[in-house]
């Protein structure tokens, strides 16, 4: 069973049913001859899609060209579906990558210790979750604004003028996390019916900013506020 599991694990390139579905409409998007896999123009195009950085640096084509080699499977230098998945793989192996130590940058600027980081990221997670098991968009979780302004809620009273601050530093927030989206090569999934949204790194930052500028009186009541919320 192990060993079944392990194989179905690796056709699969480790996509649930629900991605699978999706990246199949990537692919045959992508497949513009229909003939059941992506090569030549199809599949520079490709490239250019999912991991622009890598297909357009000199520097950065021999790890380009490694992946490449690993997802094809035949090395005929098409890629049919399994293919694609193993490249999609890659291509999301190295964001996540990215994003961790984006991730860690952040934490260290934001001068929050360990412990406030969870806490943040507790708050973050479920101020979110009900929205995203509902729409289940996209791997990545995102904040919007009356999430954010009900999790601030929960913790502080805030009044109308400090709502109007909140909402200018949330908009210039998601403005730079979509920003980092499309650079990340991910344009479709920053464009959702104009809704902005943030990431846990912007999230941080925006406390750390109400914070430092005691929003609503926001820093005498952020120590144990992930608790507060649980209890209400």
């Amino acid at each position: 069973l192990r060993k079944q599991a392990r194989q179905l694990y690796q056709q699969k390139a480790g996509f649930s049913p629900r991605a699978i579905q999706s990246l199949q409409e990537r692919f045959m998007a992508h497949d513009f001859d229909g003939s059941g896999d992506i090569a030549h123009t199809e599949l520079r195009k490709l490239l250019n899609d999912v991991c622009p950085d890598l297909a357009t640096s000199a520097e950065q084509r021999p790890q380009l060209l490694q992946i490449l080699a690993e997802a094809d499977a035949d090395g005929d230098g098409r890629l049919d579906f399994p293919d694609y998945l193993r490249l999609m793989r890659h291509v999301q192996d190295l964001k996540e990558n990215e994003r961790i130590e984006q991730e860690l940058e952040v934490v260290r600027k934001s001068r929050f210790g360990r412990a406030d980081v969870e806490e943040f990221r507790e708050l973050f997670v479920g101020a979110v979750a009900g929205r995203e098991q509902q729409t289940a968009r996209s791997g990545i979780s995102k904040m919007r604004f009356e999430e954010l302004v009900s999790m601030i809620g929960g913790i502080c009273p805030m009044r109308s003028c400090e709502r109007l601050h909140l909402q200018e530093v949330f908009s210039k927030a998601a403005v730079a996390s979509a920003a980092a989206v499309v650079a990340d090569g991910n344009k479709e999934t920053s464009e959702i019916s104009g809704v902005q949204e943030i990431e846990f790194p912007e999230f941080l930052q925006l406390m750390r900013l109400l914070i430092d500028e005691d929003f609503a009186g926001l820093s005498a009541h952020t120590s144990g506020a992930a608790n507060k919320m649980n209890n209400k």
